[in-house]
């Protein structure tokens, strides 16, 4: 390993002393911050240090890194929630002939379900946004057979409302053949989507 080379002192410099000769003292002169002349208008009267090129290589590396990790973050342009999907299915009743259910979700036809003798089951997938209650209208019609072999004809026209139904099945049902709406297949499971019957939709008339 070799050895540091010796510091060359700063030349001496006589100082005058208290009975009019000189001494001998010695000093170090330290090196000082590069100064850039100042601007016109600035006011200071000074210049601003100027900073090192090894610095400013440092700031510009954090400040890409940073943008970096900001977009990295940042959700793709227009991405919003995940929608929440979920399953409406009808079955025939044992006493229906036929069942027609077209089924709107905020005012938008989503799907119609329809069950008869040969084709007694019918299912909707439904996609609807995540985080907020919707409302759902049932229009159609329902055609039962009595005891005595007559056929009627019920129109089916309610609204209801819809919420935390993300993967639920949610099943048609009516009470009476007057009152149409919809609820989750399994309504004991803590995770059951919540239902509510509204009363009365805006059909203009049953689908015959």
């Amino acid at each position: 390993m070799g050895t540091a080379p010796r510091a060359t002192p700063h030349p001496r410099k006589r100082w005058p002393n208290r009975s009019g000769g000189h001494r001998a003292s010695w000093y170090v002169v330290r090196p000082r911050a590069r100064v850039a002349p100042s601007r016109p208008g600035t006011g200071t009267g000074r210049g601003t240090v100027q900073p090192s090129t090894r610095s400013l290589r440092h700031w510009r590396a954090v400040a890409l890194a940073l943008a970096i990790g900001l977009f990295a973050a940042a959700p793709p342009a227009g991405a919003g929630p995940k929608d929440h999907r979920f399953r409406i299915t009808d079955t025939l009743g044992p006493d229906q002939v036929e069942e027609l259910i077209a089924v709107g979700i905020d005012g938008r036809t989503v799907g119609v379900l329809h069950v008869t003798k040969d084709d007694p089951v019918a299912e909707l997938q439904v996609k609807v946004p995540a985080g907020r209650t919707v409302r759902y209208e049932l229009c159609g019609f329902l055609v039962v057979e009595t005891p005595e072999g007559d056929r009627r004809q019920h129109p089916i026209n309610h609204t209801g409302t819809i919420a935390d139904a993300d993967g639920r099945e949610l099943k048609a049902f009516n009470q009476n053949s007057e009152v149409f709406y919809l609820q989750d297949g399994a309504p004991q499971d803590a995770e059951a989507a919540k239902t509510a019957i509204v009363g009365t939709g805006q059909c203009a008339q049953p689908v015959a």
